[in-house]
């Protein structure tokens, strides 16, 4: 076989196994990818379950999720199916229970505390409802957790109040209850059929503010005048002050992105809106300081705000200039200091090369003076002393123009080495040779 068969064979073959691990790599991708939305809500024929039973028809209507409504006891409940897995997505209060390993996912309503009041009850006050049959919610609602924070605040013990646990609708039943505490959307069908039949009015939270400033998910609000129609005319007859927290779509921690993505765009169309009067708008997800205090999915950070990361690049490349220039800065002032530095060397250096120019010239011009000196001289005493002093120039000058200095490489000192060195070697040659007249002289000088 040839070569070049082998290779058209391997060649084949790897696009094979190329094309079968990309198929498994794209089964296992999405193999993880949620096809099922559930929705904790709360109890069946509450007003939570039927918003989780509109937003069903609208999942499985737009997008390619079918969804699952769970009826639950209320709130304590939905954080359970939330954390353990047996839900995608809750309704859940502001301020009810903790949001630990929760994240917030979207505002949906206001969830006003609403005091529904028999119009022939002898309670003007929150503080007559003691030992009155008032009902304050079903244990384990985050209507229940909310309303006690305002019987905490008016020193009020549940345990004072009469069938406290019994539902809304028990009102249009039993004519022993004087009043029931409700939070909860003012749209709510459910308050709207009790108001209708005119028997009832809406109690005042009197120090609204003073509640609202101890609580950070409570809001001052205001109730307004003939806020429902009954058979009797619209209800209350003048404003009523109150509280109200805020219901949210919440999901775990970590939560599927693709969740949330899916469910956003149908919590703020305009259908959608239309069949769930009294949701909250988009842009109070970044406008409201409730907000900012809850843990948000990232995929709903920036569904609110799509410039977050611009936002965040923006601040990151603030912060880069910033520490760019700051180097900048110290950069050039390293260079000055370096400059600086470098003209103070070279001045020295300048100051070091003339001083020792200085001293070459002075040695040069005393080594001249020798020279002419021993030209002359016949005596040996005399050539010697030329000799000795020619000598001490030029280890002076060896000794004082050190090693590295610039001087060592210019021409004036090669010029001095070179007359030194003549200049010695002159001597020591006259001092070599001796005239006849010269030895008699040095012998009659020695004694001889």
């Amino acid at each position: 076989m040839r070569i070049s068969d082998r290779l058209h064979g391997w060649t084949v073959w790897g696009i094979i196994l190329f094309a079968i691990a990309g198929v498994l790599y794209l089964g296992y991708r999405y193999s993880d990818k949620p096809s099922l939305i559930r929705i904790a809500t709360g109890p069946k024929g509450g007003y939570n379950y039927k918003f989780g039973e509109i937003l069903k028809t609208y999942v499985e209507k737009h997008t390619d999720f079918t969804a699952e409504v769970l009826a639950t006891k209320g709130a304590e409940e939905n954080q359970a199916f939330l954390l353990s897995d047996k839900a995608d997505f809750a309704i859940l209060e502001t301020g009810t229970f903790t949001m630990k390993n929760l994240a917030a996912v979207a505002p949906l309503w206001d969830e006003v505390i609403q005091i529904v009041l028999r119009k022939d009850s002898p309670i003007k006050s929150l503080r007559d409802m003691v030992r009155r049959n008032v009902s304050i919610g079903k244990i384990g609602t985050g209507n229940r957790v909310n309303i006690m924070k305002i019987m905490d605040h008016y020193g009020i013990d549940p345990a004072d109040l009469g069938n406290n646990a019994a539902p809304l609708g028990r009102m249009l039943l039993d004519d022993s209850m004087d009043a029931a505490i409700v939070t909860t959307n003012p749209t709510n069908p459910s308050l709207a059929l009790v108001m209708e039949s005119g028997r009832f009015t809406l109690l005042p939270v009197a120090d609204a503010e003073g509640v609202a400033f101890h609580h950070a998910f409570f809001s001052a609000t205001t109730i307004p005048q003939g806020m429902f129609s009954t058979i009797s005319g619209p209800e209350p007859q003048m404003p009523v002050k109150t509280v109200t927290a805020t219901a949210i779509l919440a999901a775990k921690e970590g939560a599927s992105a693709d969740l949330v993505k899916a469910v956003l765009p149908i919590l703020y169309g305009l259908d959608f809106r239309t069949e769930v009067p009294g949701l909250k708008k988009k842009d109070s997800a970044t406008k409201e300081d409730t907000w900012k205090l809850l843990n948000v999915h990232p995929a709903a950070i920036s569904y609110f705000n799509p410039y977050t990361g611009v936002e965040r690049l923006s601040g990151f490349l603030e912060i880069l200039f910033g520490i760019v220039w700051k180097s900048l800065i110290a950069v050039l002032i390293l260079c000055v200091i370096l400059y600086r530095l470098i003209t103070r060397h070279r001045m020295l250096q300048e100051r070091a090369f003339a001083e020792d120019r200085r001293r070459l010239e002075k040695w040069l011009a005393e080594m001249s003076r020798i020279e002419q000196g021993q030209k002359d001289a016949k005596d040996m005493r005399v050539l010697k002393r030329y000799l000795n002093q020619a000598l001490a120039v030029k280890k002076q000058a060896m000794e004082e123009v050190g090693i590295g200095s610039n001087m060592r490489d210019s021409n004036l000192f090669l010029v001095f080495l070179q007359e030194s060195t003549h200049v010695i070697r002159e001597i020591e040659w006259k001092l070599a040779v001796e005239t006849p007249e010269e030895g008699v002289h040095r012998r009659l000088a020695s004694g001889f």
